[in-house]
């Protein structure tokens, strides 16, 4: 059995998946947070844990492993952390000098020169991981973060250190909800980017992801090809790339799963109008985008096909496209739909595709019957429950909304229920599965299901690079 060593860790996501692989085996466990750590350790047991800041610690302190995992911290490359992404390497004084920053005021100067700093750091996290590769020449080991890491000006150069040291490299672009593992299905649509790294010696590992979809064209179900738009080699689904049929070439919708399988249904959802007056009142940006999903959701008929670029599709479609969520593969009079707390446009989402990403903050709500889940950022609108979940954060984020079965107009929206959605709900839409269990208060394991490895995607790359080691 192949041996490995997970660094930055987190909860254990992608030890999870490399356990599930059956062919690996989790040697050593690093990461700087001691709740996650703690995680780690009460799911994972056989696995040697260190709570250590990579900064400071010298790779010959831990064992050489087969394989190595490295999820260095995202937050320097996104907008996650609401500050503007620089694309800096390094702390710069010059940023600050623009007309923009000259008009905050010196408290707010400092706020924002104490974030830049921060994001500066966190993006050297992603240099430390040549330091472990030189010393311990593992035959394999992946990068897992962001797709905005290729837009870091030191990423080409960084690729070259490892070829300069006997490496060669494959970029893997991969959206969670297309990956069906064997073990668990997977209800988040997660775009992520993983660099698999191989030994020059070693024959080229088959890392190609093919996903089962259904073709109209050919009438039957097919793998998947992905397919690029011209001069795109790195992105996300159905923006840079999509899924073709390998036989007509005709564009094909992958597979995925609703996340209202995942959703507790049997959970209290208090009214909107219950809020008013208390602290937890909805703000009128939330108020806004759960009426701008009760339009796009809440009284018009569909099928539960709710992925891809589309919001709905029409019941004239073969079924074969629909996601593969058993029962939910019916027509929705109206649909519940989920309300991410993000600053972007695509704020609602269907509960009939997998959730938008997980991150560390709370920000996913539901809606419910008929009802989407809520987003909570400035742009977002919200999505059907029939889809898989948008990319979970690190922070709450979503929302459930409820309404009786006979309201037709937006002015009740009072009548409308909401919840936010638990942690345990989070953690399955991240595909850990039903036993796992997290340490910490709230805000702790929030943070860790945002920010770890959907296991089963660990689990299918994983399986991959174990083949040819």
């Amino acid at each position: 059995m192949l041996s490995l060593l997970d660094c930055f860790a987190g909860a254990g996501g992608s030890s999870w998946g490399a356990v599930e692989t059956r062919k690996i085996s989790v040697k050593m466990a690093i990461n700087h947070d001691a709740t996650a750590i703690a995680t780690h350790q009460e799911n994972l047991p056989s696995v040697n844990h260190d709570i250590a800041d990579v900064f400071q610690v010298n790779p010959k302190r831990y064992p050489k492993t087969d394989l190595a995992w490295f999820s260095p911290c995202c937050e320097g490359f996104t907008h996650a952390s609401g500050v503007k992404n620089t694309d800096t390497t390094a702390y710069q004084p010059e940023l600050f000098d623009t007309l923009e920053y000259s008009l905050l005021s010196q408290k707010a100067k400092e706020e924002y020169r104490h974030k830049q700093i921060l994001l500066a750091q966190k993006r050297l996290t992603v240099e430390e991981v040549y330091k472990f590769v030189e010393t311990h020449r593992y035959l394999a080991f992946i990068v897992e973060n962001v797709i905005e890491l290729t837009r870091w000006k030191k990423y080409n150069s960084w690729l070259l250190s490892f070829q300069n040291i006997g490496y060669n490299y494959k970029e893997i672009s991969l959206n969670s909800s297309v990956v069906q593992s064997s073990v668990r299905p997977n209800h988040q649509s997660r775009d992520r980017l993983f660099i698999c790294f191989w030994q020059s010696q070693l024959k080229t590992p088959l890392l190609e992801i093919s996903p089962a979809a259904f073709c109209p064209e050919c009438d039957s179900t097919v793998a998947g090809k992905q397919t690029w738009k011209k001069g795109q080699r790195i992105g996300k689904l159905n923006f840079q790339y999509h899924y073709s049929c390998p036989n007509c070439l005709n564009p094909v919708n992958p597979h995925t799963r609703a996340v209202a399988e995942i959703l507790d249904w049997s959970l209290p959802c208090p009214t909107i109008g219950s809020r008013v007056g208390t602290s937890k009142q909805l703000k009128p940006n939330t108020l806004e985008r759960i009426k701008k999903g009760i339009e796009k959701f809440g009284n018009v008929p569909f099928l539960t096909e709710l992925y891809g670029k589309s919001s709905a599709r029409s019941i004239n479609k073969p079924i074969g496209s629909i996601t593969t969520s058993g029962a939910h593969h019916a027509l929705v009079v109206p649909s519940p739909f989920l309300l991410y707390y993000y600053s972007r446009d695509n704020a609602i989402g269907s509960i009939n595709k997998p959730v938008n990403a997980v991150t560390t903050c709370p920000r996913h709500a539901l809606v419910i019957p008929p009802g989407f889940i809520c987003q909570y950022n400035s742009k977002s609108i919200g999505q059907s429950i029939k889809e898989p979940l948008h990319a979970v954060t690190t922070k709450d984020r979503f929302a459930l909304l409820a309404t009786p079965q006979d309201i037709d107009k937006i002015g009740k929206l009072n009548e409308w229920g909401f919840r936010m959605l638990t942690p345990t709900e989070l953690a399955l839409a991240q595909n850990f599965p039903t036993q796992y269990k997290f340490l910490g208060n709230k805000a702790q394991i929030l943070r860790q299901i945002g920010g770890a490895v959907p296991p089963g995607v660990a689990q299918i790359i994983l399986t991959a690079l174990a083949e040819i080691c």
